[in-house]
């Protein structure tokens, strides 16, 4: 059956839509026009239209669409994008020659279709069949039965309508106003006499009757409440041309600092911008319960490096337009500063719908502040950070564009980062905590992270895409000292370069086998990675893990990564990778690139049932050469479950004592692999088994019968 649904989104404002419901297997078309604040959105310099349909199992499936319009993409889905019932999230990536444009995004539900391929009758429905076949003539009677029923109730419900039903009429000051005003009155036709404070009602057959006599005063009270409300409402704000400069002040910051300052003692609590320029030569504190409107305003300094905007407690920015006097790689220049102390929080702030741009080192600055909301906030061509949190709590940013944060400072720059000064502990510098980026594009961070937490704890990274960027998202260690805590990775969509981890999860302190604090309880899930990894290095990847504890990597797709998939480096205890489909991970000069990859020792953890694939062998020089290597690490303790393999070689490394390949009943069986006999090789528990890859009639199976060390193994 073929569907088709037109989408109407727009890259600057809020979509709303009914979301589609659709039949899986059913053929879907979406039509999407393409609007930019209301207005057509150009698509010629578009040269490449795909859609991401993320299905409920996070698996992500990539649609090509076509232009069919001058503002309109069309795309046609497979079978593979509705194969799985329940909510799909879908964005729409548009690309120009060199970059994406921009990226929109729609949901639609899939419902499984009952009629389709295997579809059993469950125990129910095969005896109402048979019921039917048996009763069928007392079942029809008993249904024309009821149908009759329904009929003379819904009769009886529209005549119950039809009576009650009602018009009202504007109101008119007599019942003469009344005649003359409405001669020809339909049944249900309603108007209010001022004069009496009497509501009539026409009803057909009978005439007007009156339904209501009411306090003639009680609408002009109500009237006049809604007016005063009004004008408290407009009294509450000032315009800034309110407070023109003065003689002395040369540009437009004094004066706006005047016109806070003059609120503090005051209800009036908003001051409103017109849609102009403000120069500025001094940093403006906005005072507590104080509130900007500056949609299309700009504040700007061209000149020199500064503090835009210091923000206190319970303060909001909406819609400004923040320039600098360019990015640089000194602090300084920073266009929203939020600080606080270790013992008073800055509270309560919201910045919404702003542009901040060519600022020095910060876009948006926060440390020692708490509840902080950042929304569809656009950051770009900043020297240092985009967003940056230190010792926060509950920092959270939805919707933001961040674009081409460089220089840099040490070869490190930030899309958006959630960290803490390292020169003191957690007494003075604590976590920071409950933070979140949500729905958010991060591009052009060349030099270092799109993505990062340093130490922090319970920070979600979700929904998010970031293009261009050496890391795509970090969640590492503050120092040597304090690893990251119960963080997720989630639902992410990673383009890498070839110069680093597409996303990478490290506790503190490089000690082989003894970390100082190791990053624990956090979560990889349903992220798709894309060129993650380091050209030339093996112990890199598009996922890269080290000194972790209880990490669960689940349910990503990673593509065309370099030198390793999935990174298990060194001192990982008690991790779970499972249900990750990885393809094409490549190489142009090591023959040791694998789809996972052991690459270090003191990891204990499970791999079982990830899809590990060649598809393109021409990519490079070396393609998903190898589905599992491991190096000889003597402290490894590692289970391999079952995999989807075809990669050229499916395993290398992976055996001997310190691999098992699945346990047998309650008594701790394991299954080993190898080469040679295991006699005097490996420990194991009576009932293990141990498989020979190099072994003939009668020593290829070999069976632990006796003893509890490396001995009292037979060949079978």
């Amino acid at each position: 059956m073929q569907n088709t649904f037109i989408i109407d989104a727009d890259i600057k404002k809020e979509n709303y839509y009914n979301e589609p419901k659709v039949t899986a297997n059913d053929d879907i078309t979406f039509v999407v026009n393409i609007t930019d604040d209301g207005l057509p959105f150009d698509l010629t310099d578009v040269i490449t239209v795909s859609l991401a349909n993320t299905r409920h199992d996070k698996q992500t499936i990539v649609t090509t669409g076509e232009k069919t319009g001058s503002n309109q993409v069309t795309f046609v889905l497979g079978t593979s994008e509705t194969a799985i019932s329940g909510k799909v999230k879908a964005v729409v990536q548009l690309y120009d020659a060199d970059e994406r444009v921009s990226t929109l995004s729609f949901s639609y539900k899939v419902e499984k279709d009952p009629t389709g391929d295997g579809f059993v009758p469950s125990e129910t429905e095969q005896t109402l069949i048979q019921t039917v076949l048996g009763d069928g003539p007392l079942i029809i009677e008993e249904a024309q039965t009821a149908a009759d029923y329904a009929n003379t109730q819904g009769d009886y419900a529209l005549q119950v309508a039809v009576d009650n039903e009602t018009r009202f009429l504007n109101a008119v000051d007599t019942v003469t106003l009344r005649d003359s005003t409405y001669p020809n009155p339909a049944h249900g036709d309603t108007v209010r006499v001022t004069s009496t404070a009497t509501t009539y009602r026409y009803v057909s057959g009978t005439g007007w009757v009156i339904t209501d006599v009411y306090n003639p005063t009680a609408i002009d009270e109500v009237t006049a409440q809604l007016a005063e409300t009004v004008q408290q409402i407009e009294n509450a704000s000032i315009d800034i041309e309110q407070y023109p400069r003065l003689t002395l002040e040369v540009t437009d910051s004094p004066r706006i600092q005047r016109a806070i300052d003059d609120l503090v003692n005051k209800k009036t609590k908003i001051i409103t911008f017109p849609k102009l320029p403000f120069d500025f030569s001094t940093t403006v504190t906005v005072k507590t319960g104080v509130k900007l409107f500056a949609y299309g305003a700009l504040f700007r300094d061209l000149t020199t490096h500064r503090k835009m905007l210091n923000l206190e407690s319970s303060t909001s920015i909406f819609g400004l337009e923040i320039e600098g006097a360019g990015a640089t790689s000194t602090d300084g220049g920073r266009g929203i500063n939020i600080e606080g102390t270790l013992s008073a929080y800055k509270k309560d702030i919201l910045i919404e719908d702003c542009y901040i741009h060519d600022v020095g080192f910060y876009g948006i600055f926060a440390e020692f502040a708490e509840n902080v909301q950042v929304n569809r906030c656009w950051v770009k061509n900043i020297g240092y950070g985009a967003i940056v949190g230190l010792s926060v709590k509950n920092m959270n940013v939805d919707k933001a564009l961040i674009k081409n944060i460089s220089p840099g400072q040490n070869t490190n720059s930030y899309g958006v980062g959630f960290s803490r000064q390292q020169t003191f502990g957690l007494d003075v510098f604590p976590r920071s905590v409950d933070c979140s980026v949500t729905n958010t594009l991060i591009e052009d961070v060349v030099g270092w992270e799109g993505l990062d937490t340093h130490a922090g704890e319970n920070i979600k990274f979700d929904n998010n895409t970031t293009r261009n960027c050496k890391v795509g998202i970090a969640v590492v260690a503050s120092g040597s000292d304090f690893a990251s805590r119960k963080c997720t990775i989630t639902n992410n969509t990673i383009f890498g370069t070839g110069s680093g981890s597409g996303i990478v999860v490290a506790g503190a302190g490089a000690i082989l086998g003894s970390p100082v604090q190791p990053a624990d309880a956090c979560i990889v899930r349903g992220n798709t990675i894309i060129n993650g990894g380091s050209i030339g290095n093996t112990n890199n990847g598009g996922i890269r893990i080290v000194a972790t504890e209880g990490i669960i990597v689940s349910g990503n797709s990673l593509k065309d990564c370099y030198e390793t998939g999935i990174c298990i480096d060194n001192t990982n205890k008690g991790f779970v990778i499972t249900d990750n489909v990885i393809v094409d991970t490549q190489s142009a000069s090591s023959a040791a690139s694998a789809n996972i990859g052991i690459r270090s020792d003191y990891n204990t953890g499970v791999i079982a049932n990830n899809t590990l694939l060649l598809i393109n062998a021409s990519l490079n020089t070396y393609v998903s050469q190898r589905g599992i290597s491991s190096v000889a690490g003597a402290n490894n303790n590692i289970t391999i479950g079952h995999h989807f393999n075809t990669s050229v070689i499916k395993a290398v490394g992976a055996e001997g004592q310190t691999i098992k390949y699945g346990s047998i009943g309650i008594g701790g069986s394991e299954v080993y692999s190898g080469l040679g006999s295991p006699e005097g090789v490996i420990t194991a528990t009576i009932g293990s088994l141990f498989i020979s890859r190099n072994g003939s009639a009668g020593t290829t199976l070999f069976v632990k019968e006796s003893g509890t060390g490396s001995t009292g193994w037979v060949g079978k």
